[in-house]
């Protein structure tokens, strides 16, 4: 969850710079952080899927050093 909200603050700091040092117009900035806003979604779904992932492959090891155990 954290991640994305960097990313956005990010992204969003950067560009007002830019628009206070006028190399950026107000509209651009508001792209900007639509921009950052709609790639928050994928990059949190990432996130989901590599933990998922990493939680499955502990589980699935978990069972494993179970199942060899037994006589």
């Amino acid at each position: 969850m954290l991640l994305p909200a960097v990313l956005t603050a990010v992204i969003t700091f950067l560009a007002a710079r830019k628009v206070m040092n006028g190399t950026l117009q107000a509209g651009q900035l508001v792209a900007f952080f639509g921009y950052a806003t709609f790639l928050t979604t994928p990059l949190r779904t990432a996130i989901e899927y590599v933990i998922s992932t990493t939680r499955a492959y502990v589980g699935a090891g978990r069972v494993l050093r179970i199942l060899t155990s037994l006589p």
